[in-house]
């Protein structure tokens, strides 16, 4: 069986460059890469102009990372929600709120 590897770059321009050659040589020992397309994102707070939660998530430090953005569910505020991601832009990311 072959053993499964999961790169997170959140689309930070160096950290892309760095993750490409990572993935290269990831390949190269016989490791698969697997896509990450859910996250854990902890909840701070609703914007209810834009009806989408506001949080961050493990890898992101308060006032210095980017944000996640959730739609289609209710979260609370203070919680964990589980995130399908959908988009990953320069510093922030979105997706929808899973059950």
């Amino acid at each position: 069986m072959t053993e499964r590897v999961r790169v997170v770059t959140l689309c930070c321009g160096k950290n892309l460059v760095d993750s490409e050659i990572m993935s290269g040589l990831i390949h190269e020992c016989g490791f698969r890469l697997v896509e990450v397309q859910e996250m854990n994102v902890l909840v701070e707070l609703y914007d209810d102009g834009s009806d989408v939660y506001i949080g961050r998530t493990m890898d992101d430090a308060p006032e210095i990372d980017g944000e996640a953005f959730i739609s289609s569910c209710r979260a609370k505020i203070g919680n964990i929600q589980k995130v399908r991601v959908t988009h990953a832009y320069e510093f922030d990311l979105s997706g929808e709120g899973i059950a």
